[in-house]
């Protein structure tokens, strides 16, 4: 997620995003919206299935997450949380309320309105390695 911080900070550094502008807002959830809810998937599907290994002066048991906190069980112990976020919409759902999974910043609203105006750019579709550009280009065309 350092990424993701230092690329918002530099791109409000040079001016060209004010987070207290609505439209500004918008744009960055249509054009990294996604990228940023795919990388939050890999790095939850990652961490959760890594090993940890058990440790000397520790009474956790070894294993991976997905699995200590599913089967508790199989260490002698009971689940004391609530049931494991599986996936986006279970983040968002405990987090915001109920939101659509498919669509979760209201991102298909926009495509009919913004793709065409980034496909006569040939920044569509958004990719990492055209994603400032395609920002930049939505945000002086809307400010037009």
């Amino acid at each position: 997620m350092g990424f993701w911080i230092d690329f918002f900070q530099d791109l409000e550094f040079q001016g060209h995003l004010d987070k207290s502008n609505e439209m500004d807002v918008d744009l960055c959830r249509f054009i990294f919206g996604p990228m940023i809810a795919q990388n939050l998937h890999d790095f939850k599907t990652n961490w959760n299935s890594h090993r940890v290994r058990k440790s000397r002066n520790s009474l956790m048991p070894a294993g991976t997450p997905d699995l200590l906190h599913a089967y508790p069980e199989i260490h002698g112990e009971f689940q004391q949380m609530g049931r494991p976020l599986t996936n986006f919409r279970d983040l968002c759902e405990r987090t915001f309320g109920i939101i659509d999974d498919h669509n979760p910043f209201g991102i298909d609203d926009w495509n009919p309105i913004l793709s065409p105006i980034l496909t006569q750019r040939n920044l569509y579709p958004i990719t990492l390695h055209n994603m400032t550009a395609a920002y930049l280009h939505l945000r002086e065309a809307v400010n037009e």
